[in-house]
C-alpha cells in the first residue's frame, strides 16, 4: 500500500515547526484509512480509485499550483492546513456500512455550529422523501448500470426503502448502496469538515480520528476541505473571529 507523502515544498515549509509530527502522524493514519484494501468504495462501486495514490496526486498538484514567486507568502500554517484538507476531502467516500449507520445513531455528530441546522436523520430523511420522487431517467442514473440497457434493469423504484426494511448491510443489492452512496456524495464536504472535527464515526461509539492536530486546525482544515461545496462568500461569517 502505498503511503502518502508530503511534497517537498511542503515539507520544506513544515520541517523544524511544531506541526511537523502532527502532520506526519496525520498522513501515516490517513494512508492506512485511505488506503485499506479491505474497506474498498462500498457505496461507489463504479468510481475509479480514491486512495491514496489519488490522495497523493492532489496533494502535489495542490503544491504545484503554488508559484514560484509566491512561494514566500506560504507559512507553515498554510502548509499545514493545505496537507489536512487534502487528506479530509473525499474521505467520506471511504465510509464502510457499519460507519454509515453509525452516523445515523450517533448523538455526538450533530452537525457544525453555525454551519449545519439539521441532524444527519433528518437529513436522510429529507433525501429519502427526494429519492421517492425520482423520475425513471434520475433512477437509471443514480442507481442504474450504466453498461446495461434501461429497459433490462426492472424496477429500479423498488431500491428507494426505509433502512429498517432493508435488514444488515450484508443483504443491500449494488442498487440500494448507490442510494446511500448519492447522500455520501452530496454531503461528503460536510462529513470532511465533521470528521476532521468529530472524527470517523464507528459502531462502538467511539469515533476514529484521521487527523492528529490541535482543534482550532482541525477545524479550519476541515472547513477549508467543506468549502468547495461551498459559495465563497457563505465562508465568511464562519471565518469572522
Amino acid at each position: 500500500m502505498p503511503r502518502i507523502a508530503l511534497p517537498p515544498l511542503l515539507e520544506s515549509r513544515l520541517l523544524d515547526t511544531s506541526y511537523h509530527g502532527p502532520i506526519l502522524s496525520s498522513l501515516e493514519t490517513c494512508s492506512t484509512f485511505l488506503g485499506d484494501s479491505t474497506r474498498s468504495l462500498v457505496f461507489f462501486p463504479e468510481y475509479t480509485d480514491h486512495g491514496t495514490r489519488h490522495v497523493q496526486s492532489v496533494l502535489d498538484s495542490a503544491a504545484d499550483l503554488l508559484r514560484p514567486l509566491d512561494e514566500w507568502l506560504l507559512t507553515p500554517s498554510d502548509a499545514a492546513v493545505i496537507t489536512l484538507a487534502t487528506l479530509l476531502h473525499d474521505s467520506a467516500m471511504h465510509l464502510t456500512e457499519d460507519g454509515f449507520l453509525a452516523l445515523l445513531r450517533s448523538t455526538s455528530h450533530k452537525g457544525i455550529a453555525g454551519l449545519d441546522r439539521d441532524s444527519w436523520p433528518v437529513t436522510w430523511q429529507r433525501f429519502f422523501t427526494e429519492a421517492q420522487h425520482w423520475d425513471d431517467a434520475q433512477l437509471f442514473r443514480i442507481l442504474g448500470d450504466g453498461t446495461i440497457d434501461r429497459s433490462r434493469q426492472g424496477n429500479l423504484a423498488q431500491w428507494i426503502r426505509p433502512l429498517e426494511e432493508m435488514g444488515q448491510p450484508d443483504n443491500w443489492s449494488t442498487h440500494y448502496r448507490k442510494l446511500i452512496g448519492e447522500f455520501i456524495r452530496r454531503h461528503h464536504a460536510r462529513l470532511a469538515h465533521e470528521f476532521a472535527v468529530l472524527g470517523v464515526p464507528t459502531p462502538s461509539g467511539d469515533p476514529h480520528f484521521l487527523i492528529s492536530c490541535e482543534p482550532r486546525l482541525a477545524d479550519l482544515s476541515g472547513f477549508v476541505a467543506r468549502s468547495h461545496s461551498m459559495a465563497l462568500r457563505d465562508t465568511f461569517s464562519y471565518l469572522d473571529p
